[in-house]
């Protein structure tokens, strides 16, 4: 599926390499960073939790043809 999306909130900057929290709430993720973000879609998509299905739990945003980010879904309970 390809659908128009915006990334609304980082909830965690991470850094990939310890694994440590850098941020909460930040504005940007750098080059190399790891985030938890919250993204909204233009139109419904079939995903799933990555720890139950992970065929429907992956995704790459691209933007202008280049991939710029991939991550994991992870739907919160209830």
């Amino acid at each position: 599926q390809e659908i128009p999306c915006t990334v609304n909130h980082i909830k965690k900057r991470i850094d990939s390499s310890t694994l440590a929290v850098i941020d909460r709430n930040g504005r940007l993720l750098e080059e190399h960073e790891v985030g938890e973000v919250a993204i909204s879609l233009s139109r419904p998509a079939i995903v799933e939790d990555f720890s139950r299905i992970p065929e429907l739990g992956r995704f790459v945003l691209e933007r202008e043809g280049c991939i710029v980010a991939g991550g994991i879904i992870h739907v919160p309970p209830g």
